[in-house]
C-alpha cells in the first residue's frame, strides 16, 4: 500500500455510431485492448450516452436503446471492463427501469468485481433529453477506495447538471453547493457537449472552452482546491450528430485558485487519457 494517496483514471472519449451499440462497443474495447489488471487503474470514465449517439425523438425512438442498469449488452460491456481492470467503469446510457415507464439519461456504475454498484440520473434536461428522459431528483457522490489504499469520495454530474437552477431564469451556482465542504476529491463529468466554434482546434481555443462551459459552474469549489486537491475529469464526444458538432476536448483539471491543466484531448481526436493523480 503507497504511503501517497493516488487515483488512476483513465477517459475515453470517442465519436459513438449513431444507433450501433455493438458497433461501439467494440470500437471502445480496441481503444482499451492494451491495458490490464496490473495497470492498477482505479476509474475508466466514459463519455455520456457513448453507446448510443445523443438525439432521439421519443421514448419510441430510443426504447430499442435502453437498457437496465444491471442486465443486458450495456451492462455486460461495463462490467467486462471493471473485471478486466479490476476498476470501476463509469458509463453514460439510457437506462430503462422495471415495472416503470420512466426512461433516464443515466450514469451506470459498476465495481471491481463487475458487480452494478449505481446508477446516476441526469436531474438537468436538455431540451432533447425531455423528448424521452425523466429527470433525477438529487445530487450525489460515492465513495470508493483506490489502489493506494485511500478512500476516494467522487461527486456525479452528467453534462447539463452542471448548470441546474431551481429558478429557469436565475444561475446561483445551485449544482455545486450541494458538494462544498463534503470533502470531494474527483468530480465525474460524462457529457456530450456542442461546439459553436468547431473550426477553432488551438489550444487556446480548448482551454476557453473547458473554462467558460465546465468549470464556470464549479468555481466556488477551487477554494476548497486551495488546501486539498480537488480534480475535475471530464469525457466529451466528438463528431457530428443531426447537424450538431459536439466538442471532444476530454480533459483533467485540478481545481484551486491556479488552474492546472494535466492533461486534454482536442476536439477531434478519439483515444484515451492516462492519468495517475495525487489527492
Amino acid at each position: 500500500m503507497s504511503s501517497n494517496s493516488y487515483l488512476k483514471v483513465i477517459i475515453v472519449q470517442n465519436n459513438p455510431i449513431y444507433k450501433n451499440i455493438s458497433k461501439n462497443i467494440e470500437i471502445l474495447n480496441d481503444y482499451l485492448k492494451d491495458f490490464t489488471a496490473e495497470d492498477k487503474i482505479d476509474v475508466v470514465l466514459f463519455t455520456e450516452m457513448a453507446l448510443t449517439g445523443y438525439f432521439f425523438d421519443s421514448k419510441e425512438d430510443i426504447g430499442p436503446y435502453t437498457s437496465y442498469c444491471d442486465e443486458g449488452e450495456t451492462f455486460d460491456f461495463c462490467s467486462s471492463i471493471s473485471k478486466k481492470l479490476k476498476c470501476y467503469t463509469f458509463l453514460g446510457y439510457p437506462e430503462k427501469v422495471r415495472n416503470s415507464t420512466n426512461l433516464y439519461n443515466s450514469l451506470m456504475i459498476t465495481d471491481r468485481e463487475g458487480k452494478f454498484l449505481k446508477s446516476y440520473h441526469k436531474i438537468n434536461l436538455f431540451k432533447d433529453d425531455q423528448k424521452w428522459s425523466t429527470p433525477g431528483d438529487k445530487f450525489e457522490y460515492i465513495d470508493i477506495l483506490t489502489n493506494s489504499g485511500k478512500e476516494a469520495r467522487l461527486a456525479l454530474g452528467i453534462c447539463l447538471d452542471y448548470y441546474y437552477s431551481s429558478n429557469p431564469d436565475t444561475f446561483r451556482y445551485e449544482y455545486i453547493k450541494n458538494f462544498l465542504n463534503k470533502n470531494i476529491n474527483f468530480f465525474i463529468f460524462p457529457t456530450n457537449w456542442a461546439d459553436s466554434n468547431h473550426n477553432d482546434n488551438s489550444q487556446e481555443c480548448i482551454y476557453k472552452s473547458i473554462i467558460e462551459k465546465w468549470l464556470k459552474p464549479i468555481f466556488p469549489i477551487v477554494k476548497e482546491g486551495t488546501n486539498r486537491k480537488i480534480y475535475l475529469l471530464a469525457a466529451d464526444r466528438t463528431g457530428i450528430e443531426r447537424n450538431t458538432y459536439l466538442l471532444g476536448c476530454s480533459c483533467i483539471v485540478k481545481l484551486d485558485i491556479d488552474l492546472k491543466f494535466i492533461k486534454n484531448l482536442d476536439k477531434t481526436t478519439n483515444g484515451v487519457i492516462v492519468e495517475s493523480l495525487e489527492f
